[in-house]
């Protein structure tokens, strides 16, 4: 990728938006409050769950029909709008109506945000991207800052919800993001359909690989716990994921405009990335070892916590290439089978973690991470076998 004004500028955004959100997590950490850390991960997980089932994989099928953002937008707002509802009904369940309002509102305005970043991502703009994409956590942790000082309630779906808006009317209120392409005629309701939720699920499986954790720990209720792996997922792994999440997102249109892209190239970003991952969890691990005890918050060091979370993020680092590469590369026939097969590796996943949930014995948290990086060994394996296979036809 060359780094020219723009590509600066989509940088300094991310690094904005991963500072602003990570601040927001040791500022919650820093309540040194079980419930307060608990809900914030809850809420946190919520938002990529519910917003993922909104878009239904509509952002990445932009990635492959960039001149058709028209015709999907239609149907894309039609469908994220009732599954919103569905949800509203869903979390009225566990949650009281007035918050399951506010998941239905994020689910739609999140999904409508990566949308539109998908379109300005698949045309180049990394920049307009990452303002839909990532501005939002800006706003949040300024609205977090703001209610806390003065001491008002802190209801964190309320801030959240007017966080998005924010981006959202920006965003409305923009360029016709039609006028920068040429659009063709993709008006195929039912391929939309299939190939979106072939997409869906590939993308869905990674949002529960990722946040389904805190989901189903605090569906539980174990506050304690859903704390522990929050506060060193904060710790260990922000900056890693940060770093590498930034790197796909660069990568995404470099790999698809590449018409020479190949296996040696694909194992070549995988190794580099792998490597560049290890390195900045050393760099990472150093600087909290040296500011260990002028943390504003106490967590105790766990030996074997703190390596099953290492191997975590360099499990979820090494996923971003098959993961790319399979939305990109990947036949009908690909995504269908990969796509299966993930969802039923995730909900073997998610009955396992269930499992472990329903027993307090003294291992409980490493059993659990246990699980999570059994999962992310699977997923890599799928999505890099269809990847090869694709990559060899080349």
């Amino acid at each position: 990728m060359q780094f020219n004004k723009k590509n600066i500028l989509s940088l300094l955004i991310y690094i904005l938006s991963v500072a602003a959100f990570t601040l927001t997590d040791f500022f919650v950490i820093s309540f040194d409050d079980n419930n307060i850390i608990a809900d914030w991960a809850f809420y946190k997980s919520s938002i990529f769950i519910v917003g993922s089932v909104c878009i239904l994989g509509f952002d990445q099928l932009l990635l492959r029909n960039i001149n058709s953002y028209s015709v999907l937008k239609k149907q894309f707002l039609v469908q994220s709008f009732v599954i919103s509802l569905i949800i509203i009904f869903v979390f009225y369940y566990f949650q009281t109506f007035e918050k399951s309002i506010y998941m239905g509102v994020i689910g739609f305005t999140y999904s409508y945000l990566m949308f539109q970043a998908g379109f300005y991502r698949a045309n180049g703009n990394l920049t307009q991207s990452q303002i839909r994409t990532n501005f939002w956590k800006i706003i949040f942790l300024a609205f977090l800052v703001f209610f806390y000082f003065f001491n008002f309630d802190l209801n964190l779906p309320l801030l959240l919800t007017l966080s998005m808006l924010f981006v959202v009317f920006l965003d409305i209120f923009s360029k016709d993001p039609t006028s920068l392409k040429n659009q063709s005629d993709f008006n195929d309701f039912k391929m939309n359909t299939i190939v979106g939720f072939y997409l869906f699920l590939h993308s869905f499986s990674l949002v529960i690989a990722n946040y389904g954790e805190q989901f189903l720990i605090n569906i539980y209720n174990k506050k304690e716990i859903s704390s522990l792996i929050f506060t060193y997922n904060t710790v260990y792994n922000s900056v890693i994921l940060a770093v590498i999440a930034f790197i796909g997102f660069a990568l995404g249109p470099k790999v698809r405009n590449d018409k020479y892209f190949n296996k040696k190239k694909y194992i070549k970003y995988m190794l580099s990335i792998f490597l560049i991952a290890i390195f900045v969890s050393l760099i990472n691990s150093i600087v909290v070892y040296i500011f260990y005890d002028y943390m504003p918050f106490i967590f105790v060091f766990e030996k074997d916590v703190y390596i099953l979370i290492l191997l975590l993020s360099l499990l979820k680092s090494v996923y971003i290439m098959p993961s790319l590469c399979l939305g990109v590369f990947g036949t009908n026939d690909s995504l269908r089978k990969s796509s299966i097969i993930s969802l039923i590796l995730a909900l073997i996943y998610v009955i396992c973690f269930l499992f472990l949930l329903k027993y307090n014995f003294r291992y409980l948290v490493q059993g659990l991470l246990v699980v999570m990086l059994l999962q992310w060994i699977g997923k890599i394996v799928i999505s890099n076998y269809y990847v090869v296979k694709e990559l060899d036809k080349k």
